[in-house]
């Protein structure tokens, strides 16, 4: 979580407390797929945001995405890979 300023010449400006404000609830973004939506959505609180996916035709990637998979550095220096969801517009 990131810490509002609370001294110094960068507190007088409310802008910068109100992005972090903004900014802290997608520390605890959780992404769900939902067989019975019938669209993507995203619900954003002052806690946390929901991404609501809906599955493909027979299960799997939403209709219109592709799916691609990358290798990323996990702590300890391990290898691990993530899948992300890519749409060309």
């Amino acid at each position: 979580m990131i810490e509002k300023i609370k001294a110094g010449c960068i507190a007088r400006s409310k802008k910068v407390n109100e992005v972090i404000g903004k900014l802290n609830p997608l520390l605890n973004i959780n992404v769900v797929v939902d067989p019975f939506a019938d669209n993507p959505s995203v619900q954003y609180s002052d806690n946390n945001v929901l991404l609501t996916l809906t599955e493909g035709e027979g299960g799997g990637v939403p209709e219109g995405y592709e799916e691609e998979l990358f290798t990323v550095v996990l702590p300890g220096n391990q290898v691990g890979q993530r899948y992300f969801l890519t749409k060309e517009y």
